[in-house]
């Protein structure tokens, strides 16, 4: 009970200043997978929203949504397919700048996703000037290199690729995944890194959290069999439960004193517990019928003469 008066005042003061939404509880061991498959649901979701607001020449909205998405998807870049999915990512945050009248960013956005790996742009989908400055930002990208200093004792990643003592990188901003962690990181022309950890950011918005679909598959991508999550409001903390399996709710915004049992109290969902063998009605039910055969049968004996019948009950 006191772990969770803990973790409720923790959360009340931490959604205080943020927006209504939720977050998702889950054990310490696991929060950076769960982190992980929250960024990943998150990826093609914005995209598509993002390519639907170019579609109607939202360009600003497009770069401002893709731009949260990327500031949140490189905390989290493990695999090969995380480098692909930021640089799609970049590649249309790009392509929303260029358009809309920034293309200064556009250029970084477009430098970033020439290193990383995976397919280019599609030119079906990018305009002539937009493929112009893709290639002309992925000609620049390697121009200005520099000698990295890295302990030779760490795993590092630049991205994508092995960083060895020594090696030269080219002076900008790259995705850099070392161990367990990640981050964007601007390599400056003393080539030196800064690695630094983030706790691993669980909170979801009002709409992540009540869309079933999207929960199912941040679950299934987590491998976890139920989600758990809490919110804070005026009413105070409260907890809903989704059952990933079968993809629905097993309760919304429950209040915590209603979830968090009483110890000195019996559990409300316990088995109760099993009535005596005199207090089940079958048991009198056949005590009932012996005593009827034993009255009946010996008065219809003697008033018919035969010594045989068939009593069925």
């Amino acid at each position: 009970m006191a772990a969770v008066v803990c973790f409720v005042v923790l959360l009340v003061a931490h959604t205080g200043r943020a927006e209504r939404g939720s977050t998702w509880l889950v054990p310490d061991a696991k929060r950076a997978a769960a982190a992980h498959a929250l960024a990943q649901a998150r990826g093609a979701r914005t995209l598509a929203a993002a390519r639907s607001e170019y579609a109607r020449s939202r360009f600003e909205a497009c770069a401002r949504r893709l731009l949260r998405l990327e500031q949140g998807l490189r905390w989290h870049l493990r695999r090969p397919v995380d480098l692909e999915l930021v640089k799609r990512v970049n590649l249309w945050l790009g392509l929303c700048q260029a358009v809309g009248g920034a293309p200064q960013r556009a250029d970084q956005a477009f430098a970033r996703a020439a290193r990383l790996p995976g397919a280019s742009p599609d030119p079906s989908l990018f305009p002539p000037a937009v493929m112009q400055r893709y290639q002309q930002a992925q000609s620049a990208s390697g121009a200005t290199t520099c000698r990295l200093e890295v302990d030779g004792a760490q795993t590092v990643e630049i991205d994508g690729r092995r960083a060895e003592p020594g090696s030269e990188v080219a002076v900008g901003e790259h995705y850099v995944i070392w161990d367990d962690s990640s981050n964007r990181l601007h390599v400056g022309p003393q080539c030196q890194l800064e690695l630094a950890a983030v706790r691993a950011d669980l909170r979801l918005d009002a709409a992540e959290a009540g869309d079933a679909g999207f929960l199912q598959q941040v679950g299934r991508t987590a491998g976890m069999s139920r989600l758990t999550l809490a919110s804070a409001g005026e009413a105070g903390v409260t907890l809903s439960g989704f059952d990933v399996e079968r993809g629905r709710f097993l309760q919304r915004d429950q209040p915590l004193a209603s979830v968090v049992q009483d110890p000195t109290r019996p559990a409300a969902d316990a088995a109760p517990a099993a009535r005596p063998w005199y207090r089940r009605w079958w048991i009198w039910a056949l005590v009932g019928a012996g005593v009827a055969a034993a009255v009946v049968v010996p008065v219809v004996l003697t008033q018919t003469g035969s010594t045989r019948h068939d009593v069925v009950f």
